[in-house]
């Protein structure tokens, strides 16, 4: 996300408003801000967002990488599949 910047906002809820949705965050093993970030993330994927097929060429480089295994850690070799995808 080249040129993107982080924002802050604030809500103000009610109190038990605010309780039921941390019940839940908790339930599902996240903070309240997490959980909170995880819905509006969702709302957008779900209406907003365009999504798009992948190209031929895409694919088989992902399906090449993990036949092979070679980008399953974090200290993989991600280098050269940016370089491949960037060909």
């Amino acid at each position: 996300m080249v040129g993107k910047s982080n924002s802050t906002v604030k809500i103000v809820l009610r109190s038990d408003i605010k309780d039921k949705i941390d019940k839940k965050a908790r339930l599902m093993g996240m903070g309240l801000s997490t959980y909170l970030r995880h819905l509006i993330l969702k709302e957008l994927v779900e209406n907003d967002l365009p999504v798009y097929k992948a190209s031929n060429y895409l694919n088989t480089v992902v399906k090449d990488s993990f036949r092979q295994k070679r980008y399953k850690t974090k200290e993989g070799k991600a280098s050269e599949l940016l370089t491949k995808l960037t060909k």
